[in-house]
């Protein structure tokens, strides 16, 4: 999800909640199941990025760190880097789900379960994992989702941070910009 479409989403759920008394009991057992249903929701979506990830195994490998100060590059297995990374954002959104159900029943706070149950789904669905796996969006040198991804963090991975992962272009290597460079000024 865009930042905009996760700054309406955010906005709107804000909007809800002055609205709705969320302090009922009703309504806290249905914030509960809602809570639950969300978590299911996020955690069949990484099970099955996961069975797809170990599917594919792609042992294509990528420069996931250039050469720098006389070290050398580091080339990775783009099943190494997506299964590293699947374990991340799964630790990240269990670290998550753990602390909102600890603040909700240790003081009641419903607001970040509502938040929760409006932002999880959507992140979990929307992560250059996904994106490549499940959604079949081109991963290649030229593609939008050329690897290696920026490093997110937790509130990234859930929406509310820069979400540039995966949506970066890689830089022009020098022998090519060269052919560029000559191509338009033989134009």
């Amino acid at each position: 999800m865009a930042p905009s479409k996760n700054m309406m989403a955010l906005m709107g759920g804000m909007f809800a909640m002055s609205k709705l008394d969320l302090e009922s009991p009703v309504a806290t057992q249905m914030l509960r199941m809602g809570f639950l249903l969300s978590c299911m929701y996020c955690i069949i979506a990484y099970w099955w990025t996961f069975l797809v990830i170990e599917e594919k195994k792609d042992r294509t490998t990528f420069e996931a760190r250039p050469e720098m100060d006389g070290k050398p590059a580091v080339y990775v297995a783009k099943y190494d880097y997506d299964m590293q990374r699947l374990v991340d954002m799964v630790k990240g959104y269990m670290i998550w789900i753990i602390g909102v159900a600890l603040l909700h029943f240790n003081s009641q706070a419903a607001r970040p379960m509502f938040l929760t149950i409006l932002m999880t789904p959507n992140n979990a669905t929307e992560n250059a994992l996904f994106r490549i796996h499940l959604l079949g969006i081109d991963d290649s040198e030229e593609g939008e989702l050329c690897r290696p991804w920026p490093q997110e963090s937790l509130m990234s991975n859930l929406g509310f941070g820069a979400h540039a992962a995966g949506k970066r272009r890689r830089p022009t290597p020098p022998e090519q910009q060269h052919q560029v460079e000559g191509d338009a000024a033989a134009e």
